[in-house]
């Protein structure tokens, strides 16, 4: 049902205050506060398509900032003690190493300089899954952290409710319902070289080389977008799937 007439008008007229607010707040170089205004707003009903966009063309750039560039928006710089490698590092603060990796642009994980300052994210991050909008998008607790666009497969169809990653692998076997394999690696294989598994038999995974039916498997993203949701998204992240 559509919300009253004045619930809908209170709800512009709250995205309207906040989307200025906001913008004074990038003004004055503060885009971890405009992050934080803006992001109560993504799944607002209130909104109309066109306010949605521009929230969009907001959200997007201020998540790069924010959470994914070596600007120290979110934390202090993490100095880095000897005999720290980035896998403990990234253990303490519960994200995959990938991403620390990615952000600090480390080359060499398991050996680190004393004394390095290092970008730092406190997770875990959650995500939801649109099944009608076609869209998986990552928040890093209430906050806006970015969305990559999914193809929905039927070999296992995915289902709607709340979910915990239980597994994540590089490597993964594709067995179809029908009870074909295509082992990983496979340039055919639905998965691609990402797997996170839900459970319930639902999972998010990659897509194969171009020419393979994108339809099969659960819930797919690109190469490129599978590789980053892989290494943001920790074991135990929770997922929630709705239409």
């Amino acid at each position: 049902a559509a919300p009253p007439a004045g619930t809908q008008q209170d709800g512009v007229r709250a995205y309207e205050r906040a989307r200025k607010i906001a913008q004074s707040q990038i003004e004055a170089g503060k885009y971890h506060d405009a992050l934080a205004t803006l992001s109560v707003f993504y799944r607002s009903p209130d909104l109309t398509p066109n306010e949605h966009r521009e929230l969009l063309d907001l959200l997007d750039p201020l998540a790069g900032r924010v959470v994914y560039s070596r600007e120290h928006l979110l934390e202090p710089p993490y100095i880095v003690r000897r005999n720290e490698t980035l896998a403990n590092i990234a253990q303490q603060y519960n994200v995959p190493m990938e991403l620390l990796q990615k952000i600090n642009g480390v080359d060499t994980p398991e050996v680190l300089v004393p004394g390095t300052e290092l970008k730092v994210v406190t997770g875990p991050f959650r995500a939801e899954v649109n099944l009608q909008g076609q869209e998986l998008t990552l928040f890093l607790n209430e906050l806006y952290a970015g969305r990559f666009p999914i193809t929905i497969g039927q070999d296992p169809a995915p289902i709607m409710g709340d979910f915990k990653i239980r597994e994540k692998r590089a490597d993964r076997d594709y067995f179809s319902m029908a009870g074909q394999k295509i082992p990983a690696g496979n340039p055919a294989n639905p998965f691609g070289n990402v797997w996170l598994d839900l459970g319930r038999e639902v999972c998010i995974h990659g897509s194969p080389a171009a020419g393979v039916d994108p339809h099969r498997g659960c819930i797919s993203l690109s190469p490129q977008d599978a590789d980053d949701v892989y290494g943001i998204l920790s074991i135990g992240s929770t997922v929630r799937i709705l239409r």
